[in-house]
């Protein structure tokens, strides 16, 4: 089951759309750190999965169902744009990378999966399009996310 992860389609989810824990396995939700696309403020990696993780592990009630707690989450599309002078952080695009092993462990054990979303924020005739998700968008995104990939955390046997 597979939802935006923004806090104004929760009551959505609530009342019915949520199939029900008999009919899925898994639980997916989309999230970005908009920055400059939506003229946000930077959010960290903690702060943008905040809300939906949030609602997630809060209790169902008949009138607010939601998936059980025991339902793994993927992350189906996450990322950040660079930080280029937000006002609430100096906190760079690599250090948002780098902290989502920590994170992740610290706060969100039920995430089990996470797909990054990565773009160029081109269109097919080379404009700019909305945001620039691409990894490579500076030398240091590129080394964060290599940090992040090579963690142990990521490298993982399971049996």
């Amino acid at each position: 089951w597979n939802v935006q992860g923004y806090e104004n389609w929760f009551p959505y989810y609530e009342n019915g759309l949520y199939p029900g824990d008999d009919v899925i396995d898994w639980v997916s939700f989309n999230k970005y750190n908009w920055w400059r696309c939506n003229s946000n403020q930077w959010s960290s990696f903690e702060e943008t999965l905040s809300s939906p993780l949030v609602w997630l592990n809060a209790d169902p009630t008949p009138d607010s169902p939601r998936p059980a707690k025991d339902k793994p989450v993927m992350i189906g599309e996450f990322s950040t744009e660079e930080n280029t002078g937000a006002p609430n952080s100096d906190e760079t695009k690599g250090d948002w990378y780098r902290s989502i092993p920590s994170v992740l462990q610290a706060s969100y054990p039920r995430v089990k999966a996470m797909v990054l979303f990565d773009t160029e924020g081109i269109d097919t005739n080379g404009d700019p399009m909305f945001c620039f998700w691409g990894v490579d968008s500076s030398p240091d995104s590129i080394q964060g996310f290599s940090e992040m990939a090579a963690d142990p955390f990521f490298n993982q046997w399971f049996d």
